[in-house]
């Protein structure tokens, strides 16, 4: 009996950590062209975990033109974006 070898690939993803945003209005957050989060007005969103490096959202703000962004997921802890009117942060 000859001894045989398997060998199982599996691609993972590395997560940075959880994304949250704190807006100041009623929004819809798409990420690849998929909803992933709502709010009816102010308050925090749990966006979920991103990988490390260069993300991309929509925020599909309400009665405002929606808002491209690009930022940096750090490779560790949490990331909190803020978006007050046209302008959002991270902290």
């Amino acid at each position: 009996m000859t001894p045989s070898l398997l060998c199982l690939f599996s691609a993972v993803t590395a997560w940075a950590g959880p994304v949250s945003l704190h807006t100041d209005v009623a929004l819809s957050v798409e990420r690849t062209g998929v909803t992933i989060a709502r709010a009816p007005g102010p308050g925090t969103l749990s966006l979920g975990e991103f990988p490390p490096g260069d993300a991309r959202l929509r925020l599909n703000r309400v009665d405002l033109t929606p808002l491209d962004a690009t930022f940096t997921v750090p490779a560790s802890g949490p990331l909190v974006l803020r978006l007050e009117g046209d302008m959002l942060t991270t902290e």
